[in-house]
């Protein structure tokens, strides 16, 4: 019994993406090659041919892996001039796939195939076929209407340009192989069918001012970049479970259908510029640097879900509103337009919130925020602030410093008091200032990030937001709000002098109505005065002790208790006690509304 040959792995190219993996390969046995593919797509597809599909004669020149097509047992490359015209008429004639199988191609091969009769004109005849082929470039394909093009488990040693081009049919390049500094690129391409580039794996593709009419998918694959500029979309752009090293590039592009990115891992993803009809979902995307919607105006409702670290959107417009979750890192929102209401939000089961950074000249009324992070966000100069939802405690502010009341803070006010630097402790890493001057005096910083706010400005800030929350009904939220607004009209140089002082007063006395425990103190310092006083000579006897003086003040101090005294009152009695009847009510009002506001709904 004859030993059969042990098969042969030859080219083999496997492209390990995001939750997908794609081989492709040759397999020889004997005088056959048979290709073989096989590809899993998690929760999408999975499928191949891993078994072999139906072997073809290899060219009889011992290390060339072509199919022998033509008529003396060779491949294109290899065959003599009359064996390849002889081929060359007979595809035309028969309309058959021209086949460069397993070919080493370059540009004197190219040349001698893409001539008369092959190409009339500047159509190609029939379909063409670098499936398995090993291209050495550069080589460039220009102004060429192809039917079919197929580079299925090609591999690309050098550049290759493909300029102003038709795809009537489509491109099929799945498993591509794209060695070190190959990376093909698509100028003024027209798809009229699909294009398919899953599991390819290198360096990646370009396309700049294309046009493609149908579907284009580059699912699973693990490539360096992968670039669209210019471009126009008809179909659905799937670019599911990849794994792109450099990023995912889409600029100044039309994209008319959906763009799904579902599970797909890169470090950037840059869509700037863009203008998207009908995609509703983007994501869910791992980006370990920056994405980027910036100037890209959605017309649909959209859901982006990404884990990145850096998410701007500055300057996007959504149309009909949509969600935006973002697991970690910085959000940008500055210039946000938005017509219908927008969600941003972070995981809701994670205790790490994204922070939110910027939100100037941003439509805010429009916007709804939950498990996020606004310690770092400087509200002036957003549009609308009154109408943001803020669904708290999720939404996480800044704190006061210690020795200071404790309130949720903004970053406009840290802003402020670090610029003054009267307030110690009211630093807040990460903030800087503009070069401004307050009070005859230039602070110069090293950063600019932040404007240069008045108490004024700041305060009108902390007036909104606290009428977001009073009409959401969440009245002890908004009361942190209250007492920022008024501290800043207190320290505001606006103000007027009397204004000033009754405000002082107020805070010393209540915290401004929030803080219960001021007004009981000063009420039980001024009852221990007062009795102390009452005690010496507040009464016509000299004889009256302290604990007698002390009923009598609290007597006079608490509304709706009637005074029995049988002893005369001093002069210094007298004013005592019309003092406390004034100071007492008052001070006790002021707990009650301290007490109401903290418990109120």
């Amino acid at each position: 019994m004859t030993a059969q040959p042990t098969p042969q792995r030859l080219r083999y190219h496997k492209a390990i993406g995001s939750r997908a993996t794609g081989e492709w390969w040759l397999e020889q046995k004997g005088d056959e090659l048979t290709t073989h593919v096989t590809q899993e797509l998690e929760g999408i597809q999975s499928g191949g041919n891993g078994g072999g599909g139906v072997g073809r004669k290899k060219c009889l020149i011992p290390d060339c892996l072509g199919f022998a097509v033509c008529s003396d047992s060779h491949c294109v490359r290899h065959a003599d001039d009359a064996a390849r015209s002889a081929y060359f008429q007979w595809v035309c004639a028969n309309r058959n796939l021209l086949s460069l199988h397993g070919v080493e191609v370059d540009a004197d091969l190219i040349a001698a195939v893409f001539r008369p009769p092959i190409v009339s004109g500047n159509k190609v005849c029939i379909s063409v076929s670098f499936s398995g082929a090993r291209i050495s470039g550069p080589i460039e394909f220009k102004d060429l209407i192809f039917d079919q093009f197929e580079l299925t488990g090609a591999t690309i040693g050098g550049q290759l340009h493909i300029n102003r081009c038709t795809f009537k049919e489509g491109l099929l390049a799945t498993h591509v192989d794209l060695q070190e500094g190959a990376q093909p690129s698509f100028v003024k391409c027209r798809f009229l069918g699909g294009a398919d580039f899953s599991h390819s794996l290198g360096n990646g593709f370009a396309f700049t001012d294309c046009s493609m009419s149908r579907k284009f998918r580059a699912d699973g694959i693990a490539t360096g970049q992968l670039v669209f500029v210019d471009s126009r979309f008809r179909g659905n752009i799937e670019i599911r479970h990849a794994k792109v090293g450099a990023g995912i590039h889409f600029e100044n592009c039309e994209i008319k259908a959906l763009l799904d990115t579902r599970g797909t891992h890169c470090h950037n993803f840059i869509a700037t510029g863009n203008d998207l009809f009908s995609a509703n979902q983007i994501g869910p995307l791992l980006a370990e640097g920056l994405c980027d919607f910036s100037r890209t105006r959605f017309r649909a409702g959209l859901d982006i879900d990404v884990d990145c670290s850096d998410l701007r959107l500055s300057g996007a417009q959504f149309e009909k509103g949509g969600q935006v979750s973002s697991r970690r890192g910085s959000v940008y929102l500055d210039k946000v337009r938005a017509k219908g209401r927008l969600r941003v939000s972070g995981a809701i089961n994670s205790d790490v919130r994204p922070a939110i950074l910027s939100l100037k000249n941003a439509d805010a009324g429009s916007m709804t925020f939950a498990h996020v992070d606004l310690t770092w966000c400087v509200f002036y100069g957003a549009h609308g602030l009154s109408n943001a939802v803020l669904e708290m405690p999720s939404v996480r502010f800044a704190q006061s410093p210690p020795r200071s009341t404790v309130r949720r803070c903004i970053a406009d006010e840290f802003v402020w008091r670090q610029r003054c630097q009267e307030w110690p402790g009211w630093n807040l890493v990460g903030l800087y200032r503009d070069e401004v001057s307050w009070k005859g005096r230039l602070i110069v910083t090293t950063k600019v990030e932040l404007p240069a706010l008045l108490p004024s400005q700041v305060a009108s800030v902390y007036r909104e937001l606290r009428h977001s929350l009073e009409s959401k009904s969440n009245r002890s939220a908004a009361n942190d709000f209250y007492y920022g607004e008024m501290e800043m009209r207190r320290l505001s140089e606006e103000t007027g002098r009397f204004e000033r002082v009754l405000l002082n007063a107020y805070r010393l006395a209540s915290g401004y109505g929030l803080r219960a425990w001021r007004a009981l103190v000063i009420l039980c310092v001024i009852l221990a005065i007062a009795s102390l006083a009452m005690s010496i000579g507040g009464f016509t006897h000299d004889d009256a002790a302290f604990r007698r003086a002390l009923v009598f003040s609290m007597k006079a101090a608490i509304p709706g208790l009637e005074l029995r005294t049988e002893t005369e009152l001093t002069i210094l009695g007298d004013w005592i006690e019309i003092s406390l009847h004034v100071v007492g009510p008052v001070l006790i009002a002021l707990a009650i509304l301290a007490v109401r506001a903290r418990i109120r709904r």
